[in-house]
């Protein structure tokens, strides 16, 4: 036995005959163009925000190697990023978690952090000369507010350590100190300058030093891959200005 076929009525538009809806459909339609991806950037853009996004991501520099290559002397610097965490709960000690770390607790703390940077391979490495350090420091220096009347809170700080701090790339460091010392003050040099460069002004009175000298620092101690990010985001470079990436 067949089953019966299910027959729908033909659905019309109401208030309307066949020839007038196949008229509507042969009129043009007018065409919409392409869409193209369209590179939205803010109003006001910052050409330190690259450079300072990968600032954050150093958590420590450490010169521990120098060697001579024709006559000059070249300085490893082992970059070390931060570490991606673990994001499980953790269960904690209420009495630790109370507790006040003593003074000897802040001292561990910082051996075993120190201890750690020795046995810890570097996430890279780069090879800088002394003369570059103190290009670096000079270059710096050109980009502070020179008008005393004009003068931000964030050239302030590194006007301070520039003037103040021994532990700089100068030319009597080089003629009065050995390998081994030169080392030591140019890693706690650049850690300074690393942490320096993030410095957050409360003022809002900002200088074109607040823009450049992240990018300095960033083009100083960022790998390649940073550096070549950095210069691709930033449109207001002086094209005169000569890199700081020397190899």
């Amino acid at each position: 036995m067949s089953t019966p076929s299910l027959v729908l009525p033909a659905i019309t538009k109401p208030g309307g005959d066949e020839d007038h809806q196949n008229a509507e459909c042969d009129k043009p339609v007018a065409l919409i163009p392409r869409l193209a991806p369209l590179q939205m950037v803010p109003e006001h853009w910052s050409m330190a925000a690259v450079p300072l996004s990968h600032l954050r991501q150093i958590e420590r520099v450490a010169i521990r190697e120098a060697h001579v290559r024709d006559g000059i002397t070249f300085y490893t610097v082992d970059v070390f990023v931060h570490q991606p965490r673990s994001r499980l709960p953790t269960v904690v000690r209420r009495e630790r978690a109370s507790s006040i770390i003593t003074a000897a607790d802040s001292a561990n703390t910082m051996d075993n952090a120190m201890a750690s940077y020795l046995t810890r391979k570097p996430d890279y490495q780069l090879e800088r000369r002394f003369s570059d350090f103190v290009r670096l420091r000079e270059y710096i220096q050109s980009w502070l507010c020179m008008n005393p009347m004009f003068t931000c809170e964030y050239c302030n700080e590194v006007s301070d350590y520039l003037k103040f701090k021994w532990h700089q790339p100068r030319s009597f460091i080089k003629v009065f100190t050995g390998t081994d010392a030169r080392k030591r003050i140019l890693e706690r040099f650049m850690n300074d300058f690393i942490e320096l460069a993030q410095y957050k002004a409360r003022s809002y009175v900002k200088c074109e030093g607040h823009e450049r000298v992240p990018a300095l620092v960033h083009a100083f101690v960022g790998n390649e891959e940073q550096t070549n990010d950095a210069s691709n985001t930033e449109n207001h470079r002086d094209p005169a200005e000569p890199s700081l990436a020397t190899n």
